[in-house]
């Protein structure tokens, strides 16, 4: 999840700060320590753990801080909202993505990626597919192969 706001951040030229979600800060430090090892400066990317309501609000409240991005639940993002003022801000909170398989999809690649949503992170994963949009000419080999995929899980 890091990765969807420290790539853009460092393709722009920008430096940052993140603090990742309380449960998975190693995995971010770790995503860090690879990429200052790959070349990016020191100072650019900058890691923050700790709890949300401590670390994250000092950082979305301090004035060295111009823009936030957040990704999590609808009830921290409107808490963020909250505090951040003026700031630039972009919450992306609680998905309700739908997905859609064409008739010209690659059912069997469909079917194993879609299937693999609602299960992989404990299907906690916010940009999960709630709904699902399966072309009528496909919608019968798409059932069958998801269905299958889902029962092995």
């Amino acid at each position: 999840m890091s990765a969807f706001k420290i790539a853009p951040m460092l393709a722009a030229g920008c430096t940052g700060v993140i603090k990742p979600a309380e449960m998975t800060s190693l995995g971010t430090i770790r995503m860090a320590e690879i990429l200052y090892e790959a070349g990016v400066p020191p100072g650019v990317l900058n890691v923050v753990p700790g709890r949300g309501h401590i670390a994250g609000h000092h950082l979305v409240t301090h004035s060295d801080v111009h823009k936030v991005a957040f990704t999590g639940s609808t009830e921290v993002g409107l808490e963020i909202l909250k505090a951040v003022g003026n700031k630039k801000t972009v919450l992306e909170m609680g998905g309700n993505c739908p997905a859609i398989v064409t008739e010209h999809a690659d059912v069997d690649t469909a079917s194993s990626i879609l299937s693999a949503f609602g299960f992989a992170n404990s299907g906690q994963i916010c940009m999960q597919p709630r709904r699902l949009y399966v072309h009528e000419k496909v919608f019968d080999q798409f059932l069958e192969q998801y269905s299958a995929k889902v029962d092995a899980w």
